[in-house]
């Protein structure tokens, strides 16, 4: 069988797509003064903006790694890790391993994010990969053969969120470095240290596969 590491990374759409789907804002109804309302809703637009990476509404995916787990670990990025504006290029890439025979994917909350993420946006290319993760009630397929999601399993059903970097930390397999420019936007002023950031991330969910005995 054929496994392989999924981490994808996500970019708004431009702020015109965005607000299409902006909910309606509403003040706080508590305020009074005029500046301070038109302050408020200003604030609650900027908001929506900020996370728009997050929303499969309003953004796109614009990097995907996939990680043979069987690759050295020094392999090029560039194998591991495809990048760019044709979000159905990547699209497609994702699909072309899930859909071939005897391949499983290894995430790390990739139940709650990535693949529904992946899926959502692949409807807009006419792809319906929904039916290889999710049943007909959205709920996750729970088939070790097809996806394992290691933030799922640590959880154990408990609703206690484990981040990658405190997981990897744990079982000492390394360490993610401290926050910094979302990949979308790092990506467009040092493409070196966001293509690392993220093979950083796929290696990380190597080794918890790895030292979990799942690889």
């Amino acid at each position: 069988m054929k496994t392989y590491i999924l981490d994808i990374e996500t970019a708004p759409l431009e702020n015109v797509e965005i607000m299409r789907f902006a909910p309606e804002f509403k003040a706080d109804s508590r305020l009074k003064d005029p500046s301070k309302i038109a302050e408020d809703l200003k604030s609650k637009q900027e908001k929506f903006i900020s996370t728009a990476a997050l929303n499969p509404l309003v953004a796109k995916v614009c990097a995907v790694g996939l990680l043979d787990v069987d690759a050295p670990v020094d392999a090029p990025t560039s194998e591991a890790i495809n990048y760019g504006e044709d979000e159905q290029a990547l699209l497609k890439g994702i699909e072309a391993v899930v859909t071939a025979k005897n391949t499983r994917l290894i995430t790390f909350n990739g139940t709650a994010f990535d693949l529904p993420f992946v899926c959502r946006r692949g409807l807009l290319y006419g792809m319906n990969l929904f039916d290889y993760f999710f049943r007909p009630d959205g709920g996750a397929k729970i088939v070790d053969s097809i996806h394992v999601d290691l933030a799922a399993r640590w959880d154990c059903r408990r609703k206690d969120y484990v981040s990658l970097r405190e997981l990897a930390r744990f079982l000492n397999v390394g360490d993610k470095p401290a926050d910094g420019p979302l990949f979308h936007e790092q990506i467009k002023t040092n493409v070196r240290g966001a293509l690392a950031y993220l093979m950083n991330d796929l290696q990380l969910t190597k080794g918890i596969a790895k030292k979990w005995g799942i690889i």
